[in-house]
């Protein structure tokens, strides 16, 4: 599996909470599903992270309590919400899903668009399109799709994906 740790994890209601439960809680971000499940054993966590079973398993009830400085105000601001013996649900996987797509997305087309420009440089063989630095209008850009390959069409936005051939 693969999870995205927003710099935000360190500075919000986290700040302090301590390394084991972080430390705990990069195993569950990187564990867990499209949905936010995951299995947590202590005992396999302690041998991974090198604490004692009571120190992973504080941290764990750590990041099942309440959090009314939390961002997320899902479950109360729980981070983990046990729903059997070693299942336990991630309450804000889907709304950090949803910005790692969109932050997934923009790179994508970010990478598009420099070899859409490199493309169109090597066939018109001049430097007549523009690279990255924006000393153009557009810098390089295809007409109405702006910086990040979102179209700007009045009425309509939306975002290049890799069926659009441009």
């Amino acid at each position: 599996m693969y999870g995205k740790h927003f710099a935000s994890m360190y500075e919000g209601s986290m700040l302090g909470i301590g390394a084991v439960p972080l430390a705990v809680w990069g195993y569950v971000i990187s564990h867990m599903d499209e949905e936010g499940h995951l299995e947590l054993n202590p005992v396999l966590l302690a041998a991974m992270i090198g604490e004692s079973e009571e120190e992973i398993q504080m941290a764990m009830d750590l990041l099942q309590e309440p959090d009314p400085n939390s961002r997320c105000k899902a479950e109360e601001g729980r981070r983990l919400v046990r729903t059997g013996q070693f299942s336990y649900r991630v309450p804000s996987a889907p709304e950090y899903r949803k910005i790692w797509n969109r932050e997934t997305q923009k790179e994508y087309n970010r990478v598009r668009m420099r070899e859409w420009r490199a493309k169109q440089k090597q066939e018109a063989g001049s430097e007549d399109i523009e690279d990255d630095s924006g000393d153009s209008d557009n810098g390089g850009r295809p007409e109405g799709v702006d910086e990040d390959g979102v179209i700007e069409e009045p009425g309509r936005a939306e975002t290049l994906s890799e069926e659009d051939n441009w």
